[in-house]
């Protein structure tokens, strides 16, 4: 914000509208899509449609993801598709990964499984070409979300034990605590749940229990303990984690620590409870176009639908 001020009497047009895509980004990073978003309208009507390519695409990327955290998946895909197309113009493999993966997410979320993960390999063979070990990483974390949301864990814990290794060697906190999460999973639905319980709490012990992904961690160890039978463990550690990420501001990460919180509630009888908690979580997932997991809470609602006697 200070160096907008120095730069908009000073600096070129192309100087501010990459210091407002900046600018864009940050506020993204914190919550505030509407900021973001004002910003990088801002920065595209300064840049004009005769703007370098590869600003075009950083700025379209930005308008893209603020739709795709609003649920917009149809404006994300136009937004991000533009920026892929500006991209591969200005032959920037680093560019061109990051519009790329983006939309792969946005088509993902929207079940285009197969269009999604040809876009995140093409992806890894740059970051392999390149020798990019953060790209590597963040290829092969895509990938093995991919692979888990079709049910094949076994081929996404070999990516993640890959990537954890790279992030080990980069001396990154951050990135072992997500591949930790993500590998925790895998190895939840493959059964091996000490092998998961480990693997969230060494994401915790890396992360010191602040932000996004320290709830997600959280979450998947609460929900763990509720498959042990720790009920009272975890409630109380699910509810801690649901302040947590109401106090994010995020639909959809309330929403995915109230699912297993409808669970738990099932599993002490208390159904009544555990039934408003699942209405919530399929009106948010409703509103957000997240197909796949709208469909397991689907089932999930079903199943307690039966139980209540709802047939």
């Amino acid at each position: 914000d200070r160096a907008e001020g120095e730069l908009g009497t000073g600096g070129t047009t192309e100087e501010r509208a990459r210091l407002l895509d900046a600018s864009a980004r940050a506020r993204l990073e914190r919550g505030d899509p509407d900021g973001a978003e004002a910003k990088a309208e801002a920065a595209l009507a300064l840049a004009g449609p005769s703007g370098p390519d590869d600003l075009r695409s950083l700025l379209l990327g930005t308008l893209g993801s603020v739709a795709f955290l609003r649920g917009e998946h149809e404006a994300a895909e136009e937004r991000l598709g533009a920026a892929v197309e500006a991209a591969r113009r200005t032959e920037r493999g680093d560019l061109v990964r990051s519009a790329l993966s983006a939309l792969a997410a946005v088509l993902a979320r929207t079940g285009r499984w197969e269009e999604s993960e040809a876009m995140e390999r093409e992806c890894l063979d740059e970051a392999e070409r390149s020798r990019d070990l953060w790209g590597i990483t963040a290829s092969l974390a895509n990938l093995a979300a991919l692979q888990c949301g079709r049910g094949d864990y076994a081929a996404a814990r070999s990516g993640l034990e890959r990537a954890l290794d790279i992030h080990r060697r980069l001396g990154s906190p951050f990135g072992q605590a997500q591949a930790s999460v993500a590998l925790g999973s895998c190895d939840e639905a493959l059964g091996r749940w000490d092998e998961a319980e480990a693997s969230y709490r060494l994401a915790l012990d890396l992360l010191g229990g602040e932000g996004r992904p320290a709830i997600e961690a959280r979450r998947a160890l609460g929900n763990l303990l509720r498959k042990r039978g720790e009920l009272d463990r975890a409630e109380r550690s699910l509810f801690e984690t649901l302040d947590a990420a109401r106090g994010t501001g995020e639909a959809p990460l309330v929403a995915s620590v109230l699912l297993p919180l409808a669970l738990l509630e099932r599993d002490r009888e208390r159904l009544d409870e555990g039934r408003r908690h699942l209405d919530q979580v399929l009106e948010t997932l409703s509103e957000g176009g997240d197909s796949d997991g709208l469909g397991r809470a689907l089932v999930d609602s079903a199943a307690l639908s039966f139980r209540m006697g709802e047939v």
